[in-house]
């Protein structure tokens, strides 16, 4: 039951927090995890998706390895994308995507939401990795054909100078491969 679930999870995070080394058949570590899971399972099934999210968002704060916690993290985003709260799972993608490497789909996933969002500047910044990231030539020639768009997007609402700034500043922040200034 839900209860016997939510018992579980707090019992097994509070002796987590005191020691791991708790003695009995399973890990508090492998207890939390399993009730964790369970409970997000029986919130996003019931609806319940927010309460869900904030539990991945929870339990990622947990001492499990840096990979769980992401996983955490990314599946919390994924809900929020699904259930229409785009703006929050951008911010969430992208913490995420600053602090790691993601796959590349994760990072198509982050723009397409980014252009629904009609946020450029992350939208540019995503497909420049992207660009760093792909090796087929004829996604390469596409993915430049969409950053060419969205600058001048950038342009029409910034004025040519905030957009060229904006460029090179992503450019810069993104990768290795820019040097100089705007101006040369």
């Amino acid at each position: 039951s839900l209860a016997t679930l939510q018992k579980l999870f707090v019992r097994s995070t509070n002796l987590w927090s005191i020691s791991d080394n708790a003695e009995g058949e399973k890990s508090v570590e492998h207890c939390a995890e399993w009730a964790l899971d369970q409970l997000v399972a029986l919130y996003a099934g019931s609806g319940d998706n927010m309460r869900a999210v904030q539990l991945l968002i929870d339990g990622a704060r947990l001492p499990f390895d840096k990979a769980k916690a992401r996983a955490m993290r990314l599946h919390a985003a994924e809900i929020m994308a699904e259930k229409g709260e785009r703006s929050r799972a951008i911010e969430l993608f992208l913490q995420i995507i600053a602090e790691t490497t993601v796959s590349i789909e994760t990072i198509r996933k982050v723009a397409t939401l980014c252009e629904q969002e009609n946020r450029a500047t992350e939208l540019l910044a995503l497909r420049l990795r992207e660009l760093e990231l792909t090796d087929d030539p004829e996604r390469r020639l596409s993915i430049r054909l969409e950053i060419s768009r969205t600058s001048g997007q950038f342009e029409e609402k910034g004025g040519r100078i905030h957009s060229l700034l904006a460029t090179w500043r992503i450019a810069r922040a993104t990768g290795p491969r820019v040097t100089g200034s705007p101006g040369r």
